[in-house]
């Protein structure tokens, strides 16, 4: 049986006073020092300066002890200023004017440690616990709740290595300094935690104290300060001149009674920032060398009356055909800039691909910006009907495996020829060359316009199929698992992934399927991919399950069924135990008591196990080879571990401290 987890902090605050828990601390009876720190103490006599050393003396005196009580560490939470070192939870405002009001930002940080943790779904809840500000003067602060990240351990699992700091806030805090002069003016805040949503697995989550930070500051003598004045331009209205706005452009200037240097204004949206279209509000500030800040707005409302620019218009066009009925017009359509609007819509009517008749057809091409202004230009379509249509040279149909998501990119060769053009036209076709041609029969449709604008249309068939199994990726690989149930185990596992070169995602199905229990021995788990096509893959892989043995340990006087014990380093101790595989006492087999430190995992010392006549073990541990500090002692039968007690061993100053020795048994 473990002992139970105890824990002490403590932490200094004001005059070095000490909560009484951690004199308490000493009552315990497992502690033997408690009556010598108190007659330590006592013996520092009565004045308050020897009090003051008598508790550093006894601090001192329960951190040297408390390192050999077992303690499962917890989080910490601790406070800093922003500007300050992590460490520091101390600042000094300095100078502050009389009734002037500063505000500090606060933040906190969750440190991981041990393995008792504020859960990742659970967030840390800061509540104020104590507020003190000195007379005459005031304060503004409230609490926090922050979140952790999905990294943080559960309980029971150590820290990551480089696992960072949590940072919460920040926390506004606003002090009001008092209105009479003085100096060393202390304000003190002070926050409960606890985490949200509670849970029944919370208990020593947190180490330490609670975190707190102490503000001094100085009220001088003499005439009080007075904000500065701010010189703000009058509304404005400017026209854009950069994409998507205009730049912030405003003289704003401070001044103050009692500075001889003006202070320096701040406005937010800052100059050289963009402004964008439509009214925006100026937010300006200039705080004095007192500390004091004058805050003030003005409005600039951003306007677009400036026309778009049109670039590339095409020239006139002369087109040729057969057709009396007229051909098709294709032209490269124009682009547009703006100064505010960086994309402008560009309309041609008649557009692009358009039929358009024998004779002369005039193409206008306007530009608008977001803000509505235009700019138009056009361009003469001339058509001669004199042309015979070209001549396409298409492949025949064919059947081709999918090679890419959804089916085959198209790969095909076609040309064309006309007998009037010196140029061959240049076919096209759709679906066109490196599109997806999806599974089943694809048409593919061809056209050749040549230079008179007659066209030729063709078409021919592909096939697009799928033989290939799709692939198996993130198989597990044989898994061992123990179980103290003789009928089995769950299993449970990560499912393996598909890919297929046609089937952007094929489906898995695995069974026996993760969650399900399986017996002890081996059960082989298959897993199968299956594509659209119906295409599939398998692939395996063997669970065995193995059962474990129960095992269990009763540790008689002087360990007892706390499990643990402390002693003079001078000490042997007899050890008796009675030993249970399976819920059946072990009566033979080579019997061994292994000591090793609580800290390090090497064996320090071995000593022998007897059976006794009763059914129960015997054995001794000789302590003086020991340094003190803690111990776990384990037992164990033929090489297999059957329990364990922890023992702390306390320094004694009859028993020189000498290295540990391996002992056996004879």
């Amino acid at each position: 049986m473990r002992a139970p987890d105890r824990r002490y902090s403590w932490a200094a605050h004001g005059d070095n006073k000490q909560p009484e828990s951690a004199i308490d601390a000493w009552d315990h009876p497992q502690d033997d020092l408690a009556p010598a720190v108190r007659e330590l103490a006592a013996d520092f006599g009565e004045s308050s300066m020897r009090l003051a050393i008598a508790r550093r003396a006894i601090a001192a005196a329960a951190a040297i002890t408390l390192l050999t009580i077992p303690s499962a560490f917890a989080e910490s939470v601790a406070a800093s200023f922003d500007l300050l070192d992590s460490s520091q939870n101390t600042r000094d405002l300095g100078t502050v004017q009389p009734g002037a009001d500063v505000p500090l930002d606060v933040y906190f940080t969750l440190t991981c440690s041990g393995t008792n943790h504020v859960n990742s779904n659970q967030a840390v809840r800061l509540s104020s616990a104590v507020r003190t500000a000195p007379t005459g003067g005031g304060y503004s602060v409230g609490g926090l709740t922050f979140g952790l990240g999905s990294a943080w351990p559960v309980d029971g699992q150590p820290c990551p290595a480089g696992l960072p700091p949590t940072i919460g806030g920040p926390l506004h805090i606003i002090v009001t300094a008092p209105t009479e002069p003085g100096n060393d003016y202390r304000y003190f805040f002070s926050w409960n935690r606890a985490v949200t949503p509670a849970s029944s697995n919370d208990v020593g989550v947190f180490d330490g104290t609670n975190p707190s930070i102490t503000i001094f500051l100085d009220v001088p003598g003499g005439t009080v300060n007075t904000p500065p004045t701010l010189n703000l331009p009058a509304d404005s209205v400017v026209e854009g001149n950069r994409t998507g706005g205009a730049t912030a452009a405003y003289v704003v200037t401070a001044s103050d009674a009692e500075d001889s240097v003006a202070p320096t204004p701040s406005c937010i949206p800052a100059l050289g920032s963009l402004l964008p279209l439509g009214q925006n509000t100026i937010s300006c500030s200039a705080t004095d060398s007192g500390g004091l800040t004058a805050n003030g707005s003005f409005k600039v409302t951003v306007v677009d009356t400036t026309d778009p620019t049109l670039s590339g218009m095409p020239g006139d066009i002369s087109l040729t055909t057969s057709d009396p009925s007229g051909t098709t017009l294709t032209y490269s359509a124009p682009t547009a800039s703006d100064i505010v609007d960086w994309s402008p819509a560009v309309a041609c009517s008649p557009a692009s691909g358009s039929k358009i008749p024998v004779g002369d057809t005039t193409v206008t091409c306007t530009a608008t910006d977001d803000s509505g202004n235009a700019a138009s230009a056009s361009f003469v379509a001339h058509v001669t009907r004199l042309n015979t249509p070209p001549t396409l040279n298409l492949p025949a149909d064919s059947t081709v495996e999918g090679n890419t998501t959804g089916g085959a990119a198209a790969a095909y060769v076609v040309t064309a020829s006309d007998i009037e053009d010196a140029v061959a036209p240049t076919p096209s076709c759709s679906p066109a060359l490196g599109s997806v041609l999806p599974l089943g029969q694809n048409t593919i449709n061809c056209s050749a316009t040549d230079s008179g604008g007659l066209t030729a249309n063709g078409s021919f068939k592909i096939s697009i199929q799928d033989t290939t199994p799709p692939t198996i990726s993130g198989m597990p690989g044989d898994i061992n698992l123990t179980t103290s149930d003789p009928s089995g185990t769950t299993l449970t596992y990560s499912m393996p992934t598909a890919s297929d070169i046609v089937d952007a995602s094929p489906a898995v199905n695995c069974a026996p399927a993760s969650g399900s229990t399986i017996p002890v021995g081996d059960t082989t788990v298959s897993c199968t991919a299956t594509d659209d096509s119906g295409n599939s893959a398998s692939a395996s892989f063997v669970a065995h399950v193995t059962r474990l043995h129960v095992t269990g340990a009763t540790w008689e006087d002087p360990v007892g069924a706390a499990g643990g014990i402390t002693v003079n380093g001078s000490r042997t101790i007899p050890v008796k135990v009675q030993l249970l595989l399976d819920g059946q006492a072990i009566t033979g087999g080579a019997g061994l008591l292994t000591v090793v430190g609580c800290d390090v995992g090497a064996p320090v010392m071995t000593a022998g196990l007897d059976i006794q006549s009763n059914g129960r073990w015997m054995g001794h541990l000789d302590t003086s080879g020991l340094a003190a500090g803690c111990y776990r002692v384990t037992a164990s039968v033929d090489g297999l571990a059957i329990g364990s007690f922890q023992m702390t061993v306390k320094a004694d100053s009859g028993a020189l401290a000498k290295p540990a020795k391996a002992k056996t048994k004879p």
